[in-house]
């Protein structure tokens, strides 16, 4: 898939400690699974962006798989070890600030 929407997550004190930061970030992603499983919402497919870390990738598509979405591996994309990496390729723009230091390290 390709463009979509970006979520965002508007929590009073949410990040104030990184307890409250997975807190909101889990009630976020089990938020969305509930109206996908239910059916009143579109078939979802997540990209993170750069607050998001490899761990979260990795419990969303636990999460998904536990729920029992029909294929939890497809929920969020960027796993570590499979798919593409966002923040190594270049997809987010942390990731582009990376791939130019790379070419401008090749280039010199």
């Amino acid at each position: 898939p390709e463009g979509g929407s970006k979520g965002v997550i508007l929590a009073e004190d949410a990040f104030d400690s990184d307890e409250r930061r997975t807190v909101a970030f889990r009630s976020f992603v089990d938020g969305l699974l509930d109206l996908v499983l239910a059916g009143t919402a579109p078939r979802l497919y997540l990209g993170p962006d750069e607050q998001v870390t490899p761990d979260q990738i990795e419990w969303c598509v636990a999460r998904a798989e536990k729920r029992g979405l029909p294929t939890p591996g497809a929920f969020m994309s960027s796993k570590p070890g499979n798919g593409i990496n966002h923040k190594e390729f270049g997809v987010t723009s942390e990731g582009v600030a990376v791939y130019v230091a790379a070419a401008l390290r090749d280039l010199s």
